[in-house]
């Protein structure tokens, strides 16, 4: 209900263009502002193409720190590409390999090993 009537053809857009790997950066600036979305629009892109896009979740953003990657925020798409190559920087592995050992750790700690 607090979607307003561009938002979702701006997520479709958006979709189109990660399909195709051609985020326009211009519109990138549109889809997080809106709500609901920041962080879990990185979800999305990493659905899309986890070898393109890392997904910063809860988890992964924990796992992150491991490498003293700290996101603090994410306002843009420089931004969040900034997150990105620090990250392939850091672990020099494709973020679905970052994501799986994230979760795998977050249940390690859930069962207390």
């Amino acid at each position: 209900k607090e979607r307003t009537s561009e938002d979702i053809p701006l997520l479709w857009k958006l979709f189109r263009e990660a399909c195709s790997n051609n985020i326009n950066l211009i519109s990138s600036e549109s889809f997080l502002k809106i709500k609901y979305v920041k962080y879990n629009i990185t979800m999305g892109l990493f659905w899309i193409d986890p070898q393109q896009y890392l997904n910063l979740d809860q988890i992964n953003r924990k796992h992150l720190r491991l490498k003293n990657i700290n996101v603090e925020s994410l306002d843009n798409f420089g931004s969040y590409t900034t997150y990105m190559n620090e990250t392939k920087k850091a672990f020099g592995k494709p973020f679905y390999e970052i994501s799986y050992d994230a979760w795998k750790s977050s249940q390690m700690i859930a069962l207390g090993r």
